[in-house]
């Protein structure tokens, strides 16, 4: 066999979090940004695992220790009365402060010291514009374009020999919409 310990059972993680948010509005209140840069630490971060070469079932267990920070934010501004210009961002770093390897597996689950979080992209984005105005009385029509960025990352924090870590490519979707609506019915496509 491969001398695999499965462990007992895990202890529970601790995260502090420290955050210094804003929420700004200027322009006559034509403009608003909102934000908030922050810093995370985060210890005996739990990790569920799946190989099905060493455990016929998915365990969880301590891994080490983290640390995410980053900067995040949203926007609005009436460009005019009909339009709106909106986004949001997000940058953040999230990797792991010391090695692991899982007990009893070595050679099975190793992630190194600075080794990204799952799913935790570096920058992910969104921008919409929006252009809407009455077209009678109670009819109300808008067109509107979305572009959402999200940036590279892994699916996992360690290779098994069965599941390797995979980089999943960085992208953008764009999507466009138009509509009518009036009170409680609205029509659109997108």
């Amino acid at each position: 066999g491969l001398g695999v310990v499965i462990p007992e059972g895990f202890e529970p993680d601790i995260l502090d979090n420290y955050e210094l948010g804003w929420k700004l509005s200027f322009m006559d209140q034509r403009a608003q940004f909102n934000g908030a840069a922050y810093f995370m630490q985060w210890d005996r971060l739990q990790q569920s695992f799946a190989n099905f070469q060493v455990a016929p079932f998915a365990f969880l267990t301590n891994t080490t220790d983290a640390e995410v920070y980053g900067v995040e934010g949203d926007f609005a501004f009436a460009v005019s009365e009909a339009l709106t210009l909106t986004g949001a961002f997000s940058w953040v770093n999230a990797e792991l402060t010391s090695d692991f390897e899982a007990p009893g597996v070595s050679d099975v689950f190793v992630a190194e010291k600075g080794t990204q979080l799952p799913f935790a992209p570096d920058f992910s984005g969104n921008v919409a514009l929006r252009y809407e105005a009455p077209l009678t009385g109670d009819l109300t029509g808008y067109v509107q374009g979305t572009a959402v960025y999200t940036g590279e990352q892994t699916n996992a924090l360690t290779d098994t020999a069965t599941a390797p870590v995979q980089t999943m490519d960085a992208y953008t979707l764009v999507n466009a919409a138009a509509g009518v609506f009036a009170g409680q019915w609205r029509v659109e496509l997108f």
